[in-house]
């Protein structure tokens, strides 16, 4: 008999803080293995496992491609790569990013909930946004157990926040009380462990982040949107995911609506800054084309000159507008 003996873990900004706290609250002897997704950059030196390890009694490594699951163990994503699951071990992926990482939590809880259904164990740590929300959605649909960090306690509460909007959370606790739980629910038989279905929209989503699944299974995913992939500029779908309003590309680059959001306004923001220094440059050319004509050509000097004027005032404008939405963003 089985029991909640899959873990797996998703975090962003304030989750390494979090993963210390309950690592040290649990046993070298855990009869789980845990899966760790936490969103770092691509060019991240591989200091997780030695950092998770020393905080508590577990041993903790960087997953490998084919690995086996151990009992008493815990894997981590590598940089730039999705960390999945399968009945045949571990799988790692170079597929497309979602919500802007890679790795990120969802395509590890989906592959979990598509592997091991009621074994599983979902849990949500501090971050901002929203990734890791439509994969513990997965862990609850294939009859896994879904936790989430108490969003008073996180250092950034948006993820904690977002999977109890959108995802059916069955404990919400401080992380040394999750810790707690994790041990007991490990240590539970589950009933039945074989006996779920999976939803075909995770089935397809879990193949996307494989690499095997293209432009045309998308239909079943939903219906096109208006927009385009920040990632890769192709078409949009708006994918039918209940309350929860999320997109892919049919490259595979999945968006929940608060990513793409982001993405989108980083995209302003470059745009702006473009527009700026396109203005700057083009106000430039006129006050060096006023002086070359200079008192030989008084008309054609002063219409340069006054473009110039205009352009500056463009440029004031511009800088305008982006200050005001940094401020805003930091209001908020």
């Amino acid at each position: 008999m089985h029991g909640h003996d899959v873990i797996v873990i998703g975090a962003s900004a304030g989750g390494l803080t979090a993963l210390k706290v309950l690592f040290e609250h649990l046993p070298a002897d855990l009869p789980a293995s845990i899966f760790i997704a936490l969103h770092v950059h691509a060019d991240s030196p591989a200091l997780l496992p030695a950092i998770l390890e020393k905080a508590g009694k577990m041993k903790v490594v960087m997953a490998t491609e084919g690995a086996r699951m151990r009992h008493g163990f815990a894997y981590v994503a590598p940089p730039d790569r999705h960390l999945m699951l399968d009945r045949n071990g571990i799988r790692l992926s170079v597929g497309p990013k979602e919500n802007g990482h890679r790795p990120a939590v969802d395509p590890l809880f989906r592959s979990a909930a598509m592997a091991y259904g009621p074994r599983v164990v979902g849990v949500i740590l501090s971050g901002m946004l929203d990734d890791g929300a439509a994969g513990l959605r997965a862990v609850k649909a294939c009859r896994g157990t879904t936790l989430v960090q108490d969003p008073i306690e996180a250092l950034y509460p948006g993820m904690p926040r977002n999977a109890l909007a959108y995802a059916q959370v069955d404990y919400c606790k401080p992380v040394e009380k999750l810790a707690s739980l994790l041990v007991k629910l490990a240590s539970e038989q589950v009933a039945d462990p074989d006996n779920f279905e999976v939803p075909e929209s995770v089935k397809i989503e879990t193949q996307f982040a494989m690499m095997e699944r293209t432009m045309k299974d998308m239909k079943s995913l939903g219906k096109p949107a208006e927009f385009v992939c920040p990632s890769c500029h192709g078409s949009l779908t708006e994918m039918n995911d209940g309350t929860m309003l999320r997109f892919r590309c049919h490259t595979g680059h999945a968006y929940s609506a608060e990513a793409l959001f982001a993405e989108q306004s980083s995209d302003l923001e470059e745009a702006l800054f473009s527009a700026v220094r396109a203005v700057d440059e083009n106000a430039a050319l006129a006050r060096r084309v006023a002086e070359r004509y200079g008192a030989g050509n008084p008309r054609a000097k002063a219409e340069h000159e006054t473009k110039a004027e205009e352009l500056d005032k463009t440029a004031k404008i511009l800088r305008k507008l982006i200050v005001s939405r940094n401020g805003e963003a930091v209001r908020k």
